[in-house]
């Protein structure tokens, strides 16, 4: 497994191309575990330990550690998009969704904005209001966000 960050870091430099990653918080194979990264590991021992042990048992440590819950090895890792953005408009979770799917080859504002059936203005609109910034600013935000993860994570050159 791999912390969500670093997934598609590792695909796009073909590091390791014969080795399947798992997006799962926590893996648990045989003699073999692996987890995300995070907190994931504190879910992934109280899973052994209610195992082992019982259930009470890990949600007594858990609470102990002030773990608020124990999560399931097939929830998310990352935090879902609506709580990034401390916000649930539907149009611009839409929106910030499709920006974080077209990194590499960005959609122009039209483009965005015809996609969430919004006139360009509404969505300007719509980011300052929620965001505090244009449309523009935040794509570019995401964009570098990636550009620096690339080259911290890979060794893929800067030119790329």
């Amino acid at each position: 497994t791999l912390h969500w960050e670093h997934i598609s870091s590792i695909h796009e430099a073909l590091l390791f191309p014969e080795v399947e990653f798992s997006s799962e918080l926590f893996v648990l194979d045989r003699d073999r575990y692996t987890c995300s990264g995070g907190v994931a590991p504190m879910d992934m021992i109280l899973t052994l330990i209610a195992r082992e042990h019982g259930a009470q048992l890990a949600e007594n440590i858990a609470e102990e550690y002030l773990h608020e819950r124990i999560r399931d090895f097939t929830e998310r890792q990352r935090t879902p998009l609506k709580v990034r953005l401390g916000t649930s408009q539907p149009k611009l979770v839409e929106v910030v969704t499709l920006m974080e799917a077209n990194l590499h080859e960005p959609l122009t504002l039209d483009e965005l904005a015809s996609h969430a059936r919004l006139s360009r203005r509404q969505l300007e609109r719509l980011f300052q209001r929620h965001l505090g910034c244009a449309p523009t600013r935040y794509y570019m935000d995401l964009r570098l966000a990636r550009a620096r993860q690339l080259l911290l994570q890979t060794e893929m050159p800067i030119t790329d």
